[in-house]
């Protein structure tokens, strides 16, 4: 992987090597001190767990090489393509203007991602039809949070606009699917970081696999601290008669998928929606009865083309799907890991609106 992730460094360097023509020195040496920039800027991750003076500034600036030069390799990857085609096609392109183009093209990807990262994340409005919900609950309201990544005081500081957005939607359940933690987190601002939010039954989180990296112990007691209920490998049944289940990562605690599903489907005929971080095992959740299970994990790619490497490993990739007569939903997210850049994978806050559905007699179904 750091080969790879070289391999496109150097790629860069050399594309600059041979759109403005540089010789000599500048020209032999560019690639490799891209490659070398590249390496140093993928360390950074690691100083994020020691405390030192501009500990912030390091971290910003080596994730914003990491995801910046993997959008401007992708674009000049696509430009290359584009100006062969139009070779093979006759069309002739000046050099300079080959160059000129897929750099303006460059820099407005990356004003694209960088603002797609720094923005409050928009509204998702979902309506979602369960006949396993009870027509008293028609119209139930919920948002769905996932992978806030909060790993430095400026992110926390946002976040604060997170907050005012979902209160907005006066929602009556807000639920959280892992990832909320990283290290980075300013620990002095724990104390009802979370308390600010407004939900009718409550605010409910489950784990992601970055809390086992931030360190189980500390970010559970942490979760206690900030006003977020943790529902790790149990469950909670709320006054409207909704019973909630989160389970701890899959992947991090090695579930098998018998495993994780025996957390739910424990009262039948009671609607349950469960909170997992990585969209896997659904079959096998929908077949103990779930009503509607909700995840995170894959941020949609975040910095485009990782889309297509996501898509590889995860069937159930963003988006609402249906097995049988349970629901799932997988979030973009409402944040971003590493690098704050989100590239054709827009950050979302999905407000998720239950529906309820009745069964005739006949087979079919009315609202």
């Amino acid at each position: 992987m750091l080969a790879a992730y070289a391999g496109i460094n150097w790629y860069a360097g050399r594309w600059f090597v041979k759109a403005f023509s540089l010789n000599g020195a500048a020209g032999r040496m560019l690639p490799l001190l891209f490659a070398a920039i590249g390496i140093l800027a993928f360390g950074v991750m690691r100083l994020r767990h020691f405390s030192f003076p501009g500990r912030e500034f390091v971290a910003f600036a080596g994730f914003a090489w990491v995801g910046g030069i993997l959008v401007i390799s992708t674009v000049f990857a696509l430009m290359s393509v584009l100006f062969f085609v139009l070779r093979k096609a006759s069309v002739s392109v000046p050099a300079a203007y080959q160059a000129g183009i897929t750099s303006a093209m460059a820099v407005l990807c990356l004003a694209s991602a960088f603002y797609s990262g720094f923005r409050t994340p928009s509204l998702r409005h979902i309506e979602i039809k369960s006949a396993k919900l009870p027509p008293a609950l028609d119209g139930y309201k919920l948002v769905h949070l996932s992978d806030l990544h909060l790993d430095s005081p400026a992110k926390m500081r946002d976040f604060r606009n997170v907050i005012e957005r979902v209160n907005a939607q006066h929602p009556d359940l807000i639920l959280i699917t892992g990832d909320i933690l990283d290290p980075g987190f300013d620990i002095s601002q724990a104390d009802g970081f979370f308390s600010g939010f407004r939900a009718r039954e409550g605010v409910y989180a489950s784990l992601g696999n970055h809390e086992y990296y931030f360190g189980m112990e500390r970010a559970m007691e942490l979760f206690g601290l900030s006003g977020l209920t943790l529902l790790h490998n149990s469950s909670e049944d709320l006054p409207s008669g909704i019973r909630l289940t989160g389970t701890g990562d899959v992947k991090m605690e090695r579930f098998s998928a018998e495993e994780a599903a025996s957390f739910v489907g424990k009262k039948p005929g009671v609607p349950e929606i469960l909170l997992t971080h990585e969209p896997v095992y659904y079959k096998e959740f929908a077949d103990r009865g779930i009503m509607l299970g909700l995840s995170g994990h894959t941020h949609r790619g975040q910095i485009f083309p990782f889309h297509l490497a996501v898509r590889m490993v995860y069937r159930y990739f963003y988006g609402h799907y249906s097995i049988g007569s349970s629901e799932f939903y997988v979030t973009s997210g409402t944040g971003s890991w590493g690098p704050r850049m989100r590239f054709l994978a827009s950050p979302e806050i999905p407000v998720i609106t239950l529906r309820s559905v009745v069964a005739v007699d006949n087979g079919q179904k009315t609202e």
